[in-house]
């Protein structure tokens, strides 16, 4: 049970993760006023929901691995509302519950069946390559088959 716990702290962690460096392009029905800025009729605007997750006002420490990020002073599993992978209200991801169904299969299924080291002198990087998706650092781990 407590390798389950794990990766589902894990898998908390991965929501800040995004693949999607950029959220879906919207246009503006009228004039909009955002603090001082004017947006006319028609303007196509999107925002990057990955930058909320590196904001150290609401991640301490944003930048660290660490999968006990979402859990509470009472042991209990919670998210919070900066944290967006699949999007927010009317136009969230449909396949939402599906998604997290399959990434938990699939990284249970991983460490079932591997044991995963990092291999010494080649640490493995945080840093994601931004692009039309996301992506990670290419990095080296030794992988060991339980069976």
């Amino acid at each position: 049970m407590t390798k389950i716990i794990f990766i589902i702290r894990m898998l908390l962690y991965l929501k800040l993760k995004d693949i999607g460096a950029f959220n879906l392009i919207r246009r503006t029905l009228k004039p909009v006023e955002i603090r001082s800025y004017k947006l006319p009729v028609n303007t196509l605007i999107t925002y990057a929901s990955h930058t909320v997750n590196y904001d150290d006002r609401y991640f301490p420490n944003a930048r660290k691995f660490d999968p006990e990020r979402f859990i509470d002073e009472n042991g209990k599993f919670y998210t919070r509302p900066e944290v967006m992978p699949f999007g927010l209200g009317k136009r969230a991801c449909l396949g939402e519950g599906l998604a997290r169904i399959e990434l938990f299969l699939f990284t249970a299924n991983i460490f079932n069946q591997f044991r995963l080291k990092q291999v010494p002198g080649k640490p493995v990087s945080l840093e994601r390559i931004i692009g039309a998706l996301a992506s990670s650092k290419p990095f080296v781990v030794e992988v060991e088959s339980r069976f």
